[in-house]
């Protein structure tokens, strides 16, 4: 982690115990979270007070920690209240569990290094290495593993428990584990996209990646909240699309106004709450680095409430240096994907392009098609292709292509195909269309 990644992760840790004062007691305490753990010593300070603030019955939130720092005249050494503002601002107790486990880590980290440099300093100095010097050594790294150790045991009854207590749950409830995608060859075996996951849909270049995708977020959006993040397309010609795909009206009527009275009576007045009461959002991007992509994603789960984020697509998310080759880029962003779904607790969907290869006599695509492939490919949860012809016949107002899940690390693999309306570039199952 770079400075500025840990000072954001410190940051979201204390945010979050100010914006949720009860997992102190259910996440810190027993973790044995001291203050020490914090890099910035304005972050240490204002651990110790949220501690002692806890302790003292006194409730936390961001005007009495304010106040409890100015009292003891500690404010201006914890950064002032416009720091304890920004803190709180950046909180996100529901993922608590995982700002822990990265602050342990990154602690553990520090304190290794200079274990390591205090003992090479130490081993130096001396005229000869004992076995007194050697146990010494070993005693002062011992500590480390109390930190390190994060490995949970689970008896076959402790499995057996928590098995029943799920199944129990599912078979009251009935709902599915994810969000449905609304194409059911997808659903049926993925139950949906999972949150803390990552999946990639790939294609050659037309085949149709953003009109999937845009399909996917028109179903997904009258149930749940999902975003919609354009790196390529711009949100004008989004805007058709979606207008395309909700009321089934040609792209091309929608671009050169070719409307007639009555396609305008149901897109401006019949039809509007059913376009515009829609859980999406869309972020128009010409292109972003993987920083900031973090930070979108942080405003759409805590402000809109996102459940599920599509990006468009994978290959222009910058990343490390312009010297840096293709696989080295792709594989710090699929990286990166995956732990923005599992931090935010959201399921993200990525569009990536396949080799040229894969274009090559009616061969459908494989995994090590993928641009950049290897960690995309071992990074993802699911990978799913759409294969089939490019150019559709003048008469044809629809086409049959592919769809393959590739890989489903939680389920099968199957393939089956789903239907292309050539003028609205919407997809969908057969029979639907």
């Amino acid at each position: 982690m770079t400075e500025k990644e840990i000072s954001e992760l410190e940051k979201t840790v204390l945010g979050s115990i100010i914006q949720k004062e009860s997992i102190i007691d259910t996440h810190f305490l027993d973790k044995h979270i001291d203050a020490y753990y914090f890099s910035d010593k304005r972050n240490q300070l204002i651990y110790a007070n949220l501690l002692q603030m806890h302790f003292s019955g006194v409730a936390i939130n961001e005007i009495s920690l304010v106040q409890y720092l100015a009292v003891s005249n500690q404010l201006s050494s914890c950064g002032n209240a416009s720091y304890i503002a920004d803190i709180r601002g950046d909180g996100f107790p529901s993922n608590i569990d995982f700002y822990i486990e990265q602050l342990q880590e990154v602690f553990l980290r520090k304190k290794t290094i200079e274990l390591l440099k205090t003992n090479l300093e130490k081993i130096k100095g001396l005229p000869k290495l004992t076995n007194d010097d050697v146990n010494t050594i070993i005693s002062d790294f011992s500590v480390l593993t109390e930190i390190a150790e994060t490995t949970k045991f689970y008896t076959t009854s402790d499995l057996y428990e928590e098995a029943k207590k799920n199944i129990l749950k599912n078979i009251e409830n009935k709902n599915p584990t994810g969000i449905l995608s609304g194409f059911s060859l997808f659903d049926d075996v993925t139950d949906g996209f999972q949150k803390g996951e990552l999946s990639i849909i790939g294609a050659r270049p037309s085949i149709g990646k953003t009109s999937l995708a845009l399909s996917m977020c028109m179903n997904i959006s009258k149930n749940n909240t999902v975003a919609f993040i354009s790196l390529e397309t711009p949100a004008t010609m989004i805007a058709y699309k979606i207008l395309g795909l909700i009321t089934d009206t040609a792209i091309f009527k929608l671009r050169k106004g070719f409307l007639t009275t009555q396609n305008q009576e149901d897109l401006f007045k019949n039809r509007t709450n059913e376009i515009i009461n829609r859980n999406f959002y869309l972020v128009d991007k010409t292109s972003v680095d993987i920083t900031e992509l973090k930070s979108i994603i942080r405003r759409l789960v805590i402000q809109y409430k996102t459940e599920i984020v599509f990006i468009d697509y994978i290959g222009l998310i910058n990343a490390g240096s312009q010297n840096m080759p293709v696989y080295e880029k792709q594989s710090i962003v699929s990286k990166s994907l995956k732990e923005f779904a599992r931090e935010f607790n959201i399921a993200i969907c990525a569009l990536c392009q396949v080799a040229r290869g894969a274009e090559s006599a009616g061969k459908p695509p494989l995994l090590s098609d993928l641009r950049g492939s290897g960690s995309i490919e071992q990074d993802a949860d699911v990978v799913m292709f759409i294969h089939g012809e490019r150019i559709i016949p003048k008469n044809d107002a629809t086409t049959k292509r592919s769809f393959i899940i590739a890989k489903n690390r939680n389920g099968e693999c199957t393939a089956g195909d789903i239907v292309f309306t050539k003028s609205t570039a919407k997809y969908s199952n057969e029979g639907e269309a």
